[in-house]
């Protein structure tokens, strides 16, 4: 990946919702908003929903996306952040870090975290501290260029092991 970023939309900050074949009616309430949607009819997996907001992204100019899970554990505030690491690393894959013990998150989750970390870890020689994070910087070019097999939540860790292969770094 070596060619150099440039968009007249590279950081902008359009809304994209992309529901994931939701049925309970969610996306309605939504409609009259200022946001873009794609909506898939049936659920696809979470790999795919980031497939298909990257394709919208493209599709408009775009240069990057900013993922954020619809759960709740991540704040919108944070995305200046996001934007001023990618004004420095503009061909990384920046992933926010969740902190598990401000929070009463289960053991399982924790443990969860962990060992993805640590697989990351040992698959690609990358340190990450929450690869499992949904809350991601992505450059077009790297998710364009690295081909993943995975469609649902594996897809998260699978695209950071193979962007690391592909010589991406990881922030």
């Amino acid at each position: 990946l070596h060619t150099v970023v440039q968009s007249a939309k590279q950081f902008a900050t359009d809304i994209l919702v992309v529901d994931d074949g939701s049925t309970d009616g969610a996306i309605e309430t939504i409609r009259n908003l200022d946001v873009n949607i794609v909506q898939h009819k049936t659920n696809r997996g979470k790999g795919e929903a980031i497939l298909s907001g990257a394709r919208w992204a493209a599709a408009n100019g775009y240069s990057h996306i900013i993922t954020m899970d619809a759960d709740g554990q991540h704040k919108a505030s944070d995305i200046p952040l996001f934007v001023e690491k990618l004004n420095t690393f503009p061909l990384s894959i920046i992933v926010g870090a969740r902190n598990f013990e401000a929070t009463d998150t289960p053991d399982s989750s924790k443990f969860g975290r962990k060992f993805s970390n640590f697989w990351v870890r040992v698959s690609s020689g990358s340190s990450i501290s929450d690869s499992q994070s949904g809350f991601r910087a992505y450059p077009l070019e790297v998710l364009n260029k690295v081909k993943c097999y995975s469609t649902r939540y594996n897809f998260e860790v699978e695209i950071l092991v193979r962007a690391v292969w592909a010589g991406v770094i990881l922030k």
